[in-house]
């Protein structure tokens, strides 16, 4: 059995190098997990593109959880980015169903208030006019759902993750 010191002294003498693209550049090397030995080192950056790829941050050896930061860019940078024609055009959809459903309950309470109609003409006026809206909705819905599933999957192919390593209490390896 070693002694935490001679396990650091062992480790001192190995040449560090990165265990994902195997860059032996010292300076930019972090512990992020418990491994040890040669295992121990990564680059940060090579384990933030490496955690892009997975679900799951933790160390694929050591089983460790990975102390990592989600920066994931918002709405409106989704929406202005090249080639968001699509989620502009669900939206007008949206206003145009929203402005639709809106304008059409206005005109049935304005024909409802008549008092020339019978209460059977009412009550059909009543129905197509719900029947339209509910249309309207469900259109409105869907599209809603398609902007916000895509806005979904872009966010979370775009976000940044940063790795807080152990050794950032301690310093740079």
């Amino acid at each position: 059995m070693t002694t935490p010191q001679e396990t650091e002294i062992k480790e001192s003498l190995e040449e560090k190098f990165c265990r994902i693209c195997h860059d032996t550049d010292p300076y930019e090397l972090i512990r992020p997990c418990d491994c040890t030995g040669t295992l121990a080192y990564v680059h940060r950056e090579c384990l933030q593109k490496w955690l892009q790829q997975v679900s799951e941050y933790k160390c694929e050896i050591c089983g460790k959880q990975y102390r990592c930061k989600k920066k994931t860019r918002s709405l409106l940078s989704f929406l202005f980015r090249r080639g968001a024609w699509r989620e502009w055009l669900h939206l007008g959809y949206v206003t145009f169903f929203a402005n639709r459903i809106w304008s059409q309950t206005g005109v049935l309470l304005q024909i409802l208030k008549l008092k020339q109609l019978r209460f059977k003409e009412k009550c059909i006026t009543c129905f197509v006019y719900s029947f339209v809206a509910a249309h309207y909705l469900a259109f409105a819905l869907l599209d809603m759902r398609a902007v916000c599933k895509s806005f979904s999957s872009w966010r979370r192919k775009t976000a940044k993750i940063v790795v807080i390593s152990n050794d950032d209490e301690e310093g740079k390896v």
